[in-house]
C-alpha cells in the first residue's frame, strides 16, 4: 500500500521559515530544510534520519538507477550523494563558490549534475570526479529551480524572480537552452 499524505506525520520544521525539499525514492521519500544537517527519511510507515557534515540545499536529485540522492550543498554549488540503499555519504563533490539560497538549482542528467548561483551560468560537474565545465548557459531568470526528466534527460528550469515567469529547457546533449515560456 502507497501512503498517501494523510497518513504520514510530517517531521517538524528545523527553521520555521526554512524552504523544504521532498524527493521520493524506491526507498521512500527524503526530506529536509534547507540549511539543515539532519535530512529525514520516511520508509516503511516510520520516520528515520541521516546526519549530514554540513547544512544541505533544497536543490537536488534522484538518480534512480543507482539509488543515489544528490544535495546540493547549502551556499554553495558543491553536493554530497548519498546512497538510498543504506542512506550512507557516497561522495562530497566540493566547490565552495557562494550560492544564494533563493537559487533552487540542483539537477542530474546523465552522469552530470547542473546546477548555478542565482544570476550566472549554468555550471556542469562531473557527478563523480566533480570536474566542473561552465556551459555559457544563462537563464533568463534569476533565480531558478530545477529538475530533470528522467526519460530524456533534459532538465527543466523555471524562474521564479526578475523575469519570474520563464520556464525553460536545457538540453545537455546539444548545449542548448530553450525558452518553453516567458
Amino acid at each position: 500500500r502507497r501512503a498517501s499524505d494523510r497518513d504520514i506525520a510530517e517531521p517538524p520544521r528545523v527553521r520555521p521559515d526554512a524552504v523544504r525539499r521532498t524527493l521520493t525514492t524506491n526507498q521512500g521519500f527524503y526530506f529536509l530544510d534547507d540549511s539543515s544537517t539532519t535530512l529525514r527519511h520516511y520508509k516503511n510507515g516510520a520516520w528515520t534520519t541521516v546526519a549530514l557534515p554540513s547544512g544541505g540545499s533544497c536543490a537536488g536529485s534522484w538518480d534512480r538507477p543507482k539509488n543515489e540522492l544528490y544535495i546540493r550543498t547549502y551556499s554553495q554549488l558543491g553536493f554530497r550523494v548519498i546512497n538510498t540503499t543504506n542512506d550512507t555519504i557516497v561522495r562530497t563533490i566540493t566547490d565552495a563558490t557562494n550560492v544564494g539560497e533563493n537559487s533552487r538549482t540542483g539537477s542530474l542528467s546523465g552522469n552530470f549534475f547542473y546546477t548555478r548561483t542565482s544570476s550566472a551560468t549554468l555550471q556542469k560537474f562531473d557527478a563523480v570526479n566533480g570536474m566542473k565545465t561552465d556551459t555559457g548557459l544563462t537563464p533568463l531568470s534569476q533565480h531558478t529551480a530545477s529538475d530533470t526528466d528522467p526519460a530524456t534527460g533534459l532538465v527543466y528550469i523555471s524562474g521564479y524572480a526578475g523575469n519570474g515567469t520563464s520556464f525553460q529547457r536545457y538540453n545537455p546533449a546539444n548545449n542548448t537552452l530553450t525558452t518553453l515560456a516567458n
